[in-house]
């Protein structure tokens, strides 16, 4: 991979790491109300930085069917992601959205006929029982717990689509193009769930939402879509992992959520297994 795609990959790591303290900045906003704001601001900020680089703001005609797909699948993300974030601990939701490039290795499979190299298996076995410890051992588990995990593990699939979906467009539109077109299609998607007016944040919590719709979706999102075109998605993949350390550290810091030590014994293995399984594929 170049170098400039692993910076911009990196820099999205940093920026993606502040979603979840921006989320929960962002209490009592429901889910879907909170992901739409996030889609269309990021949707609006983009379309500026489009128009001042004279790119398109929408795709070709043949192809916005296509964007709206594209949309479902980021809305998805971004609403069981939140959701997740509402039921279950930062450190929970993190590890198990982080566990994208497992499943893009999965999707990478069933659409491209692009097979996991044996090295991969063993750290693919140790991500799952990383993960089963993390859920399966977790002192403080209950029942809504279990749901916000859920919520992670869907989130986590539509990330490593949605990443798969970001290189398949490589150098077939610009990027200022590409990220209003997704983005804004998610903000669709998720418009009919919105609750107007009821639900439109005030104070604190509307900045919340600013920043989360500026740093980790404008910045973050976009370096990474941008990393995409330079470097395979599962690479991509597993240096935006690190995003679950980040925000650990982040949400012990600012907002005194600390993890288990079972958490953290649980998201070291599910981290090392991601890591094992991608570097595996290079080798092999």
């Amino acid at each position: 991979m170049h170098l400039p795609g692993l910076l911009e990959a990196a820099a999205a790591t940093l920026f993606f790491a502040s979603a979840a303290i921006f989320v929960r900045g962002a209490a009592g906003v429901p889910p879907a109300d909170l992901a739409f704001f996030r889609m269309f601001l990021a949707s609006a900020v983009m379309a500026g930085w489009a128009l001042a680089r004279r790119a398109p703001l929408v795709p070709p005609r043949g192809r916005r069917s296509r964007f709206l797909a594209y949309g479902l699948v980021t809305a998805g993300h971004f609403v069981f992601y939140t959701a997740s974030l509402a039921l279950t601990t930062i450190a929970h939701a993190l590890v198990l959205v982080n566990l994208a490039p497992l499943f893009t290795a999965a999707l990478a499979a069933i659409f491209l006929d692009e097979r996991p190299a044996p090295g991969q298996y063993p750290g693919m076995v140790i991500a799952l029982i990383g993960v089963a410890v993390l859920t399966g051992f977790e002192p403080y588990l209950s029942r809504r717990m279990l749901l916000g995990d859920l919520f992670a593990l869907i989130s986590g699939a539509l990330y490593g689509l949605y990443s798969v979906i970001g290189r398949s467009e490589r150098g077939r539109l610009p990027l200022p193009t590409y990220a209003v077109a997704t983005y804004f299609a998610a903000a669709l998607w998720l418009w009919p769930l919105a609750h107007f007016p009821t639900t439109l944040p005030s104070g604190a919590a509307r900045r919340a939402v600013w920043l989360l719709a500026l740093v980790p979706t404008c910045l973050g999102h976009t370096l990474y879509n941008a990393a995409l075109r330079k470097g395979q998605a599962a690479y991509i993949n597993l240096i935006a992992t690190q995003e679950a350390t980040g925000g650990i550290i982040l949400g012990a810091l600012l907002l005194h959520e600390r993890p288990s030590l079972i958490s953290l014994v649980g998201a070291a293995m599910a981290i090392a297994g991601i890591a094992w399984a991608t570097l595996a594929a290079r080798c092999d």
